[in-house]
């Protein structure tokens, strides 16, 4: 029967396309297989597809430095290595390239999702248009930029190698102002009038972006940070996850992993962290519950 042969030929569309670690294009051959003919192979294909955590995969030519979501969660954007920015459709994979120059290791995107913004190694900020693609040039730091976050639609914040936190008006281009604490800064969180770094010295140090003032929140190995609703989730170089308040006060162990943390994202009352094994680990801020956890390509049996 043609239905049959139809069915088995997108089965077997789907189990190539897990082969070559497309889930997105899976799912969509054996969604075309069940419509065509109802089976228990399917099924059983399809079950294992939803039991995934894993939606669509993208690999890239060059190493990814960071990404950032869009305000609307539909278009996540990436930058790395290879000097460009990616936008990505979330339901669709689809990738839009935006050319920067030089190697990209920051990104975010203006709270109205009209601009995105992204640091690059050689000290220039580029913010591009999205809806006409031109791009703007913001020179200034020395060397590699670390932090790029919208104060706002009207005010970007940059830290950078060269030890200095920035703001910046993006539609002239002019640096409003300017701090120097003369030690690295790797790291940078902002929200409203309070900007959070991180730096080689071990102190993760709260700012006052009107007027520059600065106290350090706590001591630690920081390798990366984040700030929701006046928290401070601070990741470290041992595994170990602290949450501080942003005005200051007791930090409190959250959880660890087995490696140094790369990432930490804070939305509600959640707190998603990363390491650079691949693990993944989604927790109750409130509590330190651990919700989920994904193990990474490094950690999964074969």
């Amino acid at each position: 029967r043609l239905g049959t042969w139809l069915a088995e030929a997108h089965r077997a569309g789907a189990r190539a396309a897990l082969a070559a670690d497309d889930p997105l294009q899976a799912r969509a051959r054996l969604r075309a297989s069940l419509e065509t003919e109802d089976s228990p192979l399917g099924r059983a294909l399809w079950l294992s597809l939803a039991r995934s955590p894993t939606v669509w995969r993208k690999r890239f030519a060059a190493a990814i430095y960071g990404v950032a979501f869009a305000p609307d969660d539909r278009t996540v954007a990436a930058v790395g290595q290879d000097g460009a920015a990616y936008l990505i459709d979330l339901a669709t994979g689809a990738t839009r390239t935006l050319h920067g120059g030089d190697q990209l290791f920051a990104v975010a995107f203006a709270p109205g999702g009209a601009r995105l913004a992204a640091g690059a190694w050689n000290g220039t900020l580029s913010i591009w248009d999205l809806a006409t693609g031109a791009v703007q040039r913001l020179p200034g730091h020395v060397g590699l930029i670390t932090g790029v976050a919208w104060r706002g639609d009207d005010e970007l914040v940059s830290s950078g190698a060269d030890g200095t936190l920035r703001r910046w008006d993006p539609s002239t281009g002019a640096e409003r102002a300017r701090w120097t604490i003369g030690e690295e800064l790797t790291g940078l969180a902002v929200e409203g009038a309070i900007a959070i770094t991180t730096s080689p010295d071990d102190r993760v140090r709260r700012w006052q972006l009107e007027g520059g003032a600065s106290t350090v929140i706590a001591t630690i190995a920081a390798t990366s940070v984040a700030l929701d609703h006046g928290l401070v989730a601070i990741g470290g170089q041992d595994g170990t996850i602290l949450l501080v308040p942003a005005t200051g006060g007791a930090a409190r162990a959250l959880g660890t992993h087995a490696g140094r943390i790369s990432t930490l994202a804070l939305a509600g009352d959640r707190l998603v962290s990363a390491d650079v094994g691949g693990a993944m680990h989604v927790w109750d801020r409130a509590t330190g519950r651990e919700l989920r956890a994904l193990a990474g390509r490094s950690q999964r049996r074969t």
